[in-house]
């Protein structure tokens, strides 16, 4: 059916941001992991002040890309905008198949529920992940 191509399309789009937060997130976690082991066992080794900056660079590039993804209101208003659409053409109240269940909440958010996680789209473009 078409507007399940429409959904498919969306929910790569959704499913493909969920992964990349997801993974930055691991590297975040993973770089105060690495900075407090090489804090405490090898602080006294003078390399481990490079270590230490090139932690420090991968943890910039890391958050720079957490603030990408949420400032891009545009991009999510736009989004919620077109499942709001084709929840409302198509008079689909929700969506679930073996990967997502999606769901529309009073026209104010829009909820895909992954296995894994979810992801939240607000009517203003506001982006929560988990």
């Amino acid at each position: 059916m078409k507007k399940d191509r429409t959904i498919k399309d969306i929910l790569n789009v959704v499913k493909k941001l969920h992964y990349i937060y997801r993974k930055n997130e691991k590297v975040l976690d993973e770089v105060v992991n690495l900075r407090n082991e090489i804090l405490r066992k090898f602080s006294h080794i003078e390399t481990s002040k490079l270590a230490l900056l090139e932690l420090e660079k991968l943890e910039r590039s890391a958050r720079k890309l957490r603030k990408t993804i949420k400032n891009d209101k545009f991009g999510f208003r736009k989004l919620f905008t077109i499942v709001l659409i084709i929840f409302k053409i198509k008079n689909i109240k929700e969506y679930r198949d073996k990967e997502v269940h999606i769901w529309l909440e009073d026209n104010v958010a829009i909820h895909f529920d992954f296995k894994d996680g979810s992801v939240s789209i607000t009517k203003d473009g506001e982006i929560l992940i988990l």
